[in-house]
């Protein structure tokens, strides 16, 4: 049988110190390069920008110091402002925030990132220090990342000191971030592994304490924001999911698997499931398939998704094919053939209705079939064909 696997996937508007460096605090003693495109004492006035910039190009890197690993604000690095985070990337195992910086930085999008990447299945929640030898210290493996991207793949600044202190898990679309002593610098980028190099001599890039709490919703989410992935309740109806809604498929015993949160809008029997069709979650009314009618819609058995017998209805989540006749076409399989109020077959990989089962005999007719249990741990399966070859 085509297994049917459903990932109820998850970032947020971050608002960031407005507090700007003053120009006149910045050494002028030869320091490291300044990394904007405009001189650093372009002044508040009518002042261009620096004569060789072209209107936009990098500032002079003539007599730049060696970098100190311990310098402070005043080390001739550029100092930069941040502007509100948006989640620019989600999926199941990265997820990315970028905001606008200023003044632009030459040769770069001028966004500050922080990317996070999943290595392992902890929650990112706790203190990480960035730079330095530690696992976030090179763009090849880091599993949180802060850097300034190039517009060429090689090259960027990326964080060689600082310290990210996440309170929520941003893998869930919200940012609860603090960012302390930040500092960048310039690397090449190595287009096969991502690995970073400083560049020597560069240029290096300092940037204000941030401090965020920014939350984003999936699209179509109806509800508060502040609901969304709030850690107390799974809000059900919300048009769409909640990852506070989903729930874990445990090995029995495993004192590690997360309990489900209660669920804030769904009746005593009904539960809160993602819809096949549409990947938003809903209260669904329960049933026993076989015995209890519904009072709405027709009594599907768990097939291992809804991870219960439930209430359906509508040709995406219940085929209005009989058993043996053609299931309309769907990108997802389903259970048909309804009487009386209960769904009587499954629509197999050909999208044909055929016969549930509990044992070989119940498929005696449907020729070159076998009984094929939905999953292991419950005797319920449908008559199955064998899968094609490239199917195996």
């Amino acid at each position: 049988m085509r297994a049917l696997t459903l990932f109820a996937c998850s970032l947020f508007v971050l608002a960031c110190s407005d507090d700007d460096a003053d120009p006149g605090d910045r050494a002028d003693d030869g320091g490291r390069p300044d990394a904007s495109d405009v001189a650093p004492d372009a002044g508040s006035g009518d002042a261009g920008p620096a004569p060789d910039a072209g209107g936009g190009g990098e500032v002079d890197e003539d007599g730049g110091a060696p970098l100190d690993p311990d310098a402070g604000p005043s080390s001739g690095c550029t100092r930069i402002d941040v502007g509100d985070f948006e989640l620019s990337l989600a999926d199941d195992v990265s997820v990315r925030y970028g905001a606008a910086v200023t003044p632009r930085i030459d040769k770069t999008l001028s966004v500050l990132e922080v990317l996070f990447e999943r290595y392992s299945i902890e929650p990112d929640i706790g203190t990480f220090e960035l730079g330095g030898d530690g696992p976030d210290g090179n763009f090849g493996g880091c599993a949180h990342c802060v850097a300034i991207p190039g517009i060429a793949p090689n090259y960027a600044f990326f964080a060689d000191r600082g310290t990210l202190v996440l309170e929520a898990n941003p893998y869930l679309r919200r940012l609860k971030a603090k960012i302390r002593n930040l500092r960048l610098v310039e690397v090449d980028v190595s287009l096969e592994t991502r690995a970073s190099t400083p560049i020597a001599g560069g240029k290096c890039i300092e940037v204000d304490d941030l401090e965020v709490d920014a939350i984003f919703p999936r699209e179509g989410w109806t509800c508060a924001q502040e609901k969304f992935a709030d850690g107390a309740s799974c809000d059900c109806e919300c048009g769409s999911s909640d990852p506070d809604c989903d729930f874990f498929i445990c090995p029995p015993d495993d004192a590690s698997c997360p309990e489900p949160l209660p669920v804030a809008d769904c009746g005593a029997n009904a539960v809160c499931r993602l819809g096949v069709a549409t990947q938003n979650t809903r209260c669904y009314e329960t049933c026993t398939w076989g015995v209890t009618a519904c009072t709405s819609g027709d009594c599907i058995y768990d097939f291992g998704v809804y991870i219960a017998d439930v209430c359906a209805s509508g040709e995406d989540e219940v085929s209005s094919a009989m058993l043996g006749e053609q299931c309309a076409e769907r990108p997802f399989t389903r259970p048909c053939g309804v009487v009386d109020g209960h769904a009587q077959g499954y629509c197999d990989f050909d999208m044909r209705c055929r016969p549930v089962c509990e044992k070989e005999a119940d498929c005696a007719g449907e020729p070159g079939t076998t009984c094929q249990p939905f999953y292991l741990d419950r005797p319920l399966g449908y008559c199955a064909l064998p899968l094609p070859p490239d199917e195996t």
